[in-house]
């Protein structure tokens, strides 16, 4: 069996790819995995703890658990944790065949695209404004780096030998470090192969 933080990892990217999830869903159950105890596998933190942490509504905080307890991505144990609260079962995969399985069953999730009609003629864009200041780009770029990251974390943590210790090289590394590499990405100024590369050498640099 894979060690538990490949495993987290393994299921945190599963759940923030799913597109039958909200964005609340997905910061939801990324709080829940990293209060999961690491003896039982269950977390139990209130509704007004979590809404606390994502910056909303504990409505909203029910009805994200409520989304990920559809999709069998947490079982609720209602009033089973300590002081009458809930106890979180959170799904995390087993091994590589399960997660492989997993992200599998996912794909064939994916809202497929279908343009809408246009009801009124596309605006040419400002040629005298830098496209990366629009705020419609920046959104595309933001979104793209966070899947970035979380793809070179999992892969990095893959070539390492998936197990505790390369979890650990890896925590060791700065968000600035990360921020570099995937900006440096976005630009183009370096591959796939190149930033996984990058990420490898200063991982074992950091523990000489």
């Amino acid at each position: 069996m894979a060690s538990i933080p490949l495993r987290k990892i393994w299921a945190i990217s599963i759940v923030v790819m799913d597109s039958r999830l909200s964005d609340k869903a997905k910061l939801a159950f990324q709080r829940l995995v990293d209060r999961q105890n690491a003896k039982s596998g269950d977390c139990y933190p209130s509704i007004q703890s979590l809404a606390a942490d994502i910056g909303c509504t504990p409505r909203t905080i029910r009805s994200a658990i409520r989304e990920l307890e559809k999709l069998k991505y947490v079982v609720v144990l209602r009033k089973k944790g300590p002081y009458g609260t809930n106890r979180y079962r959170v799904w995390l995969p087993s091994g590589n065949s399960e997660y492989q399985a997993a992200e599998k069953e996912r794909r064939k999730t994916r809202k497929p695209a279908s343009p809408k009609p246009m009801k009124k003629p596309m605006k040419e864009p400002d040629r005298d404004r830098p496209l990366s200041r629009t705020r419609d780009h920046s959104v595309r770029l933001e979104t793209r780096g966070v899947e970035f990251r979380q793809e070179l974390e999992r892969r990095s943590i893959e070539r390492m030998g998936g197990d505790a210790e390369a979890w650990s090289k890896l925590m060791r590394l700065t968000p600035a470090f990360f921020e570099c590499i995937t900006n440096r990405f976005s630009a183009g100024t370096v591959t796939w192969d190149e930033a996984l590369e990058a990420v490898l050498r200063e991982a074992n640099d950091e523990i000489v």
